[in-house]
């Protein structure tokens, strides 16, 4: 339901919409692990293992991706997309 319509049935001024939606709105836990479950399945799906058919720009994307997020996603990029040297897609990962 839009904003707008939640604040209009609520008798919520224009300005205090958003604020008064933070207040009294929610989202329920079902649906934060629904959302969860889906980015997750786009992320990190079945079969994204086989790296065999990234390019080397793909490679060099991941590696660049690699030493900017924390060292947890790093390690998990090294799962998902590991080389001989145990790293990701070309770039070790630090223990």
């Amino acid at each position: 339901m839009p904003l707008r319509v939640i604040a209009d049935v609520m008798g919520w001024s224009p300005g205090s919409a958003a604020q008064m939606a933070g207040r009294y709105m929610h989202v329920p836990d079902a649906i934060r692990e629904s959302i969860a479950r889906q980015v997750g399945g786009l992320l990190w799906t079945e079969g994204a293992d086989d790296a065999s058919d990234l390019t080397e720009e793909h490679r060099a994307a991941i590696r660049q991706l690699a030493e900017a997020l924390p060292s947890r996603w790093s390690e998990r990029l090294a799962e998902v997309f590991p080389d001989d040297a145990g790293g990701t897609a070309g770039v070790p990962v630090s223990a």
